[in-house]
């Protein structure tokens, strides 16, 4: 898995020159704009759109019991990478900050929660330390950060992924140092949280709830501000928006949310090491939240799936057109491939994807629905 999303990101497009154009555009073009809004903007309402919600809710909660331990350690990974590009499409979505440091923050998260854990704290409690820990790392940075753009940002949040790599590498009395750490068994207050399915349990739980907090900041006036600093920084500072601290806030929830998937990520592999925190990670992140839509937090969960999921169907299509094996480099061309094949025709994501196929089949059923109070023509 892990080699089959590296060898996709080499062949992709350069994801950091996809960053600066996701950050310098609005958040959809002029003719869906009223769409995407409506999309985002109202939580469900009508009786209809509640009982969508309450089928979905049931089939994720029965998902351990129809599927194998494997799918759902994949859909595990799917929860984690979802809270990591939650944070990311704040930063960069919706703030338009451009940054590849997202890697760092889940180390920091993760490391830390480790940490904790072996001082004593509980799970719950170490968990959230370390994510306000991260988080006061995030606005910290987001002071010098703030003083540069574009692609200056870039290869600063660049830079900064490099120098807390290299940190962790060299603290070998609190993160064990290339030799790596071991996480301890997962608990919850003395109650032990054993298996995929009580782990899937608790990453849905947590990930519900950081969608529900993430969506009610991005309907507030912070959210709003937001969205002018990404649109303009001249006329948000003109309307009165506090630009260095909309930025601060942003780096700071950025990495917030990243330190809770680092710390996920860590008990679900069990073993961290430096490596696994590195630049690829923060451009696998990218990709993600351009192939799964920047700005909306539904194209993240979209775009998870995807960085998850798509190199298991490729391999399963080359095993069944390939009788001698894999031919070398099939992999990598066919995901890299499938990536520009989406940039190219939907430059506004799978979401985006979404929701056109969603307005053309709306705008079908009312075009063929019968007239109120007339009937067909005979």
């Amino acid at each position: 898995m892990a080699d089959a999303r590296t060898e996709a990101a080499e062949t992709a497009p350069d994801p950091a020159a996809i960053a600066v154009g996701v950050a310098e555009r609005p958040a959809i073009d002029a003719p869906d704009t009223a769409l995407w809004k409506t999309e985002i903007g109202v939580l469900p309402h009508t009786p209809a759109a509640i009982l969508r919600w309450a089928v979905f809710a049931i089939v994720l909660l029965l998902l351990p019991q129809v599927l194998g331990p494997y799918w759902l350690s994949q859909i595990n990974y799917v929860l984690i990478y979802t809270l990591a590009g939650m944070g990311l499409q704040i930063l960069l979505g919706y703030t338009g900050q451009i940054s590849i440091a997202h890697a760092a923050f889940m180390g920091i998260g993760a490391y830390a929660c480790a940490y904790f854990e072996r001082l004593g704290m509980d799970f719950p409690l170490a968990f959230l330390a370390a994510a306000f820990l991260t988080g006061a790392v995030g606005a910290a940075i987001a002071g010098p950060a703030r003083r540069v753009s574009g692609l200056s940002l870039l290869v600063a949040s660049m830079a900064f992924n490099f120098i807390v790599q290299q940190a962790i590498e060299r603290w070998t009395p609190v993160t064990g140092g290339d030799n790596g750490l071991s996480l301890l068994d997962l608990d919850l207050f003395g109650l032990p949280i054993k298996g995929i399915g009580a782990h899937y349990y608790l990453y849905l739980g947590v990930v519900a709830v950081s969608l529900w907090v993430a969506f009610n900041i991005l309907r507030s006036p912070l959210g709003r501000a937001m969205n002018a600093v990404r649109d303009s920084e001249v006329a948000a500072r003109s309307m009165g928006v506090d630009i260095a601290r909309i930025k601060t806030i942003a780096f700071g929830l950025s990495a917030f949310f990243g330190a809770f998937a680092g710390a996920l990520y860590a008990h679900q592999i069990t073993f961290i090491s430096p490596d696994q925190f590195g630049l690829q990670l923060s451009l696998d992140l990218i990709v993600m939240l351009v192939v799964g839509g920047a700005g909306s937090l539904a194209g993240i969960v979209l775009g998870a799936i995807f960085l998850v999921v798509v190199p298991e169907l490729l391999d399963y299509v080359l095993a069944l057109f390939s009788s001698t094996g894999e031919p070398p480099g099939a992999r990598p061309i066919l995901e890299g491939g499938l990536l520009i094949i989406v940039m190219l025709f939907e430059p506004w994501g799978l979401y985006g994807l979404w929701l056109r196929l969603k307005r053309r089949l709306f705008t079908r059923r009312r075009a063929g629905a019968p007239a109120a109070g007339g009937g067909h023509a005979a």
